[in-house]
């Protein structure tokens, strides 16, 4: 019998699948952010978190083996049960992290203090209502679909909590 925190997702090869994908990132489209799936070689996946860069793109972070990784994802459509089709435009493995270590986009990033929301940061700890200790920075270029690395010395973030 299955452990509660390990989900196994079952797939089908109905018209509503949507376009291929590798089996990990299928798997991954199927967590949740409090559930794991262990894949058929053995690995162990699970979802941190996520969220909209903007209508159409967006950035996912997901944990493989203990390793964290980001990814830039492509929004589709809707199947007709409502879950997104997405396409994998980039994935990055993140550098070793803490706990205490997060990423940071959604405009809640920018370059030389202005917002930007294609700008994703991995922070370190420090700051209140400014992050200056970022650790490593990326840029995704919505035209090319291209995800680059930029200097993390010429990125700030700003806690959305703060006043």
């Amino acid at each position: 019998m299955d452990s509660p925190s390990v989900n196994r997702p079952v797939h089908s090869s109905s018209p509503d699948t949507g376009p291929l994908q590798p089996y990990e990132d299928s798997i991954l489209d199927t967590l949740r952010p409090d559930r794991r799936a262990i894949t058929r070689t053995g690995d162990t996946l699970g979802i941190i978190g996520g969220g909209l860069m903007d209508s159409l793109y967006g950035v996912g972070e997901y944990q493989k083996n203990s390793r964290h990784y980001m990814r830039i994802e492509r929004f589709l459509g809707n199947r007709a049960s409502g879950m997104a089709i997405k396409s994998i435009v980039a994935t990055v493995l993140l550098p070793t992290m803490d706990s205490t270590d997060h990423l940071m986009f959604s405009g809640l990033c920018g370059i030389n203090q202005k917002s930007d929301p294609y700008v994703i940061a991995l922070v370190g700890p420090g700051g209140d209502s400014v992050y200056s200790n970022i650790i490593s920075a990326w840029r995704f270029e919505a035209s090319a679909a291209r995800l680059r690395s930029i200097p993390p010395r010429s990125v700030v973030c700003w806690d959305p909590g703060e006043d």
